[in-house]
C-alpha cells in the first residue's frame, strides 16, 4: 500500500516510521500511521477505507459522506476525530480514504460498566439527536424513518401474529423531529481516557431519521455486550420508552437484521452464540411490547 505516498500528502517533510492496522469494525480496512517530523516530533494518523465487508452494501461516496458527517459535527464540537484528508481519486489506493487524527484512547469498557460510562453515552447520544438537521452542513444520507416496511420482509413464519397485526394495524411511521443517526453506536465505537468519552468514531452508517432507530441499536449492542441490566440503564439515561410501540418496532427492527447478518461478523463461535440467544430474547420481548401496544389501541 502506498503509506508512504499518504504520509507526504498529510506532511511532505515528514518521514513514515511505521504502520499497524487497526480494529475497524467488519465493514473498513483502517491503520495507524507514525510520521517523524524533521524536529523528531513523532505524529500518528489514521487512514480509514470503507468496503472491507462484501456482504454489507455502501454507498459508492460512503467515504465523502463520512467525511461531510465529522466535519459538521467538528462545527457543533462533538467529539469526533479530526480530519486531516480526504481522497477520492482511486490514485494512490484503489479506493477513496480518510485521513483522520490518531485519538489517543480505548475501546475497552468494563463488564457492568459504571453509571458515569452509561450517562456518557446517553449524553453523547442526546446531544447528537438534539442537532437541528435543517441547519447542519450535511452530506447525502439515508433516511430512515419507517421500521415496518423492511420488518415485513425480514420476519419468519415464527412471528405470523406480529405480521398480522403489523398488516391490520400499522398506519405509518410515527410523527418526530428527524434526527442526524450514529447508525452503529454501541460502545466499540466510543474511545475513552480515563472513563471519560473523548472520542466516538465510525459514522459509516449515518443517516437521517427517528432517533428511536439509534436508541434500539445501542440497546441491543449493549445487551450483548454488558447485559440486560447495562441496556435498561442506559435506555433510563437517555429518556426512558415515552413510545413503547414505536421503540419496540425498532427493537424488531435492528434485532432482525442482526439476526440474518450476523453469520458474516467474524465471530467466535461461542460469542455468535451468546449474542443469538440474547437476540431471540429481546426479539420475544420487543414483540410481546409490540403486540400489547396493538391490543391496547383496540380496545380504546
Amino acid at each position: 500500500m502506498s503509506f508512504t505516498a499518504i504520509a507526504a500528502q498529510i506532511a511532505p517533510d515528514a518521514r513514515l516510521v511505521r504502520s499497524w492496522p487497526l480494529k475497524g469494525g467488519v465493514s473498513a480496512h483502517v491503520e495507524a500511521l507514525e510520521l517523524e517530523h524533521p524536529d523528531g516530533r513523532l505524529e500518528r494518523v489514521v487512514v480509514r477505507r470503507h468496503g472491507a465487508a462484501e456482504w454489507k452494501p455502501l454507498l459508492d461516496d460512503v467515504t465523502t459522506a463520512e467525511h461531510g458527517v465529522l466535519s459538521a459535527l467538528q462545527t457543533e464540537g462533538l467529539p469526533v476525530p479530526g480530519l486531516r484528508l480526504l481522497d477520492a481519486s482511486n490514485t494512490l489506493l484503489p479506493t477513496p480514504y480518510l485521513v483522520m487524527d490518531f485519538v489517543e484512547g480505548t475501546i475497552e469498557v468494563p463488564d457492568g460498566p459504571p453509571d458515569t460510562v452509561i450517562e456518557q453515552m446517553a449524553s453523547f447520544l442526546l446531544r447528537l439527536h438534539g442537532l437541528d438537521v435543517a441547519t447542519l452542513a450535511l452530506p447525502r444520507l439515508e433516511h430512515r424513518h419507517d421500521p415496518v416496511p423492511e420488518l415485513l420482509e425480514w420476519l419468519g413464519p415464527d412471528r405470523s401474529l406480529l405480521r398480522a397485526q403489523l398488516d391490520a394495524q400499522w398506519s405509518g411511521p410515527r410523527s418526530y423531529q428527524p434526527s442526524l443517526l450514529h447508525g452503529d453506536y454501541w460502545s466499540g465505537n466510543v474511545l475513552w481516557k480515563d472513563e471519560v468519552l473523548i472520542s466516538v468514531i465510525d459514522w459509516e452508517d449515518a443517516a437521517v431519521g427517528d432517533p428511536l432507530s439509534d436508541l434500539a441499536c445501542s440497546r441491543i449492542e449493549f445487551l450483548w455486550k454488558h447485559g440486560r441490566d447495562a441496556m435498561e440503564r442506559f435506555t433510563l439515561a437517555y429518556g426512558g420508552t415515552p413510545d413503547a410501540l414505536a421503540l419496540g418496532l425498532w427493537d424488531l427492527y435492528v434485532g432482525t437484521s442482526a439476526a440474518i447478518t450476523m453469520g458474516e461478523w467474524g465471530l467466535e463461535p461461542d460469542v455468535e452464540a451468546t449474542m443469538r440467544a440474547r437476540t431471540v430474547t429481546f426479539l420475544n420481548e420487543a414483540e410481546a411490547r409490540v403486540l400489547d401496544a396493538f391490543q391496547k389501541r383496540t380496545v380504546t
